[in-house]
């Protein structure tokens, strides 16, 4: 779904002749906002699988799937924000914009959290399953 949007938003610009950036087009928002949520499911995704969902217990407890769609949340915006900062980066003509790591940091920063939690509750699964 996400590689269709983007293919109709590039090919809806080529057509129009629009600038992809600043503003963006909705078919671009739509691909940007698809891109992100997808990035965002699967380490969601990938997160209650290792918890064990369906192998070593049948649920999510509330505080564990709040805390999934917290991060998840966070993990949302953060990317969302990278990504249009790249994208405005890409297209500055002028160069008046100094490529700026700080805005990558937020990403890391919560792609570190789901790892260590992906790997602490791998570890917790499987001494359950022992």
């Amino acid at each position: 779904m996400e590689s269709t949007t983007w293919f109709g938003a590039y090919g809806t610009l080529n057509d129009t002749g629009a600038p992809y950036c600043c503003p963006f087009p909705s078919p671009v928002v739509a691909a940007l906002l698809l891109e992100c949520g997808r990035r965002a499911a699967e380490r969601a995704l990938l997160l209650v699988l290792v918890s064990g969902h369906g192998v070593a217990k049948p649920s999510l407890s509330t505080a564990e799937f709040l805390q999934v769609v917290g991060l998840l949340g966070v993990y949302l915006a953060a990317a969302l924000m990278v990504d249009v900062r790249d994208v405005v980066e890409v297209n500055d003509l002028h160069g008046s914009s100094a490529h700026s790591v700080w805005w990558d940091i937020p990403v890391l920063m919560v792609d570190l959290g789901f790892l260590v939690w992906i790997y602490a509750t791998l570890l917790n699964t499987m001494a359950d399953l022992r």
